[in-house]
């Protein structure tokens, strides 16, 4: 009787078991995926800002009213955001080789860049 008890006991405790690793382990293998996805959709985000606010001559005032900045406002600083959104006399920055960093009129280029870095290393996908 004793041996029929324990083998009992064993084989539920194997079902159990696999039934338990059957419903842990799709969930183990989303998370993964999830985060793997959401690494690919951050250094996507960050590869397309770098590029719109790289652009050799970059409009301030054109790019407040594109989809762009609306998924960046959200991850600046609030400073910069009021800067940005409050300043009347929006223009062309132009940013000119040899004048280095601050070069132009209300050269908030370099600032979004500096923010947009900061995230990358915080999003830790330096």
């Amino acid at each position: 009787m004793e041996k029929d008890t324990i083998h009992v006991v064993i084989s539920a405790s194997a079902g159990v078991a696999g039934v338990i690793i059957g419903l842990i382990a799709p969930w183990i293998k989303w998370k993964t995926e999830k985060g793997k996805i959401r690494l690919e959709n951050q250094r996507e985000f960050i590869r397309v800002m770098r590029q719109e606010i790289a652009k050799e001559t970059f409009e301030l005032n054109a790019f407040l009213e594109t989809p762009h900045y609306s998924q960046l406002r959200t991850y600046i600083s609030r400073r910069l955001r009021t800067q940005i959104e409050l300043k009347t006399d929006r223009d062309v920055i132009v940013v000119v080789d040899g004048f280095g960093r601050g070069a132009g009129i209300q050269n908030f280029r370099n600032e979004m860049l500096d923010e947009i870095s900061r995230l990358e290393k915080k999003w830790n996908l330096l």
